[in-house]
C-alpha cells in the first residue's frame, strides 16, 4: 500500500492548533486553552490521549509565536512543493505532454513552407542538409538526423550520448527553432 502523502500546510491552515501529522497515521496536536497548552496525541491505531503540558514544557505565552513560525514554515514548504510539481514531468507521462506530441515536425514545417513558396527543388534532402549545416552545430545536426531521419527515440539518443532525455529534447527543440528562424530570415 502506498504511503499517504501529507500536506502539512493544509493540516495546519484551517486550525488554531499546531499539528504534526506523520505518514503512519500518528499525529501530535498542540491546542491553546485557558489552562495552558494541551497535547493531543493520536496513535497509529487511532487511540487519542490528551495531556495538559506543564508551563516549563510549552509556555502558553509562546504558543502564538510558535503557531506563526509553524504556519509560515509549512506555507513555504508547500509553496516549494507546488512549484516543483508544476515544473516536473514524469518520464512515464512525457510522451503525453505537449513537448513530445508536436502536431507538425520541423521537417514537415520546412517542407510545407517550401510548398507555399512553390519552389520544387527546395524539398530535397540535400537542401535540408545545407540548411542544417548553415544554422546548427554538428551535435544539433546529428541529433536531428538521428531523431527525424533515422527515427530513433529520444531515450535511445540520450542513452547513446549519455545525456538526459530532457537535454536531448531541449536540443532538438532549439534546433527546430533555429531552422524556423533561419528560414524566416531567408524568406525576407
Amino acid at each position: 500500500m502506498a504511503a499517504k502523502q501529507i500536506n502539512y500546510y493544509v493540516e495546519n491552515k484551517y486550525t488554531d492548533d499546531i499539528v504534526y501529522p506523520y505518514k503512519n497515521g500518528e499525529e501530535y496536536r498542540y491546542r491553546k486553552t485557558e489552562e495552558g497548552v494541551l497535547l493531543i496525541h493520536k496513535s497509529e491505531t487511532g487511540t487519542i490521549t490528551e495531556r495538559l503540558l506543564d508551563e516549563w514544557e510549552f509556555p502558553l505565552s509562546e504558543f502564538d509565536r510558535m503557531k506563526g513560525i509553524s504556519d509560515e514554515d509549512y506555507r513555504k514548504r508547500n509553496q516549494g512543493d507546488v512549484l516543483e510539481q508544476r515544473n516536473t514531468v514524469s518520464l512515464t507521462n512525457l510522451e503525453e505532454t505537449k513537448i513530445c506530441s508536436q502536431d507538425v515536425s520541423a521537417e514537415d514545417e520546412y517542407l510545407n513552407s517550401a510548398k507555399e513558396a512553390d519552389d520544387d527543388d527546395f524539398k530535397t534532402l540535400e537542401n535540408a542538409m545545407e540548411i542544417m549545416d548553415a544554422c546548427l552545430t554538428r551535435k544539433q545536426k546529428r541529433r536531428m538526423i538521428d531523431y527525424y531521419l533515422k527515427s530513433e527515440r529520444l531515450d535511445e539518443i540520450a542513452a547513446n550520448e549519455n545525456k538526459s532525455v530532457n537535454a536531448i529534447w531541449k536540443s532538438i527543440d532549439l534546433s527546430k527553432k533555429k531552422i524556423k528562424k533561419f528560414l524566416k530570415n531567408c524568406s525576407k
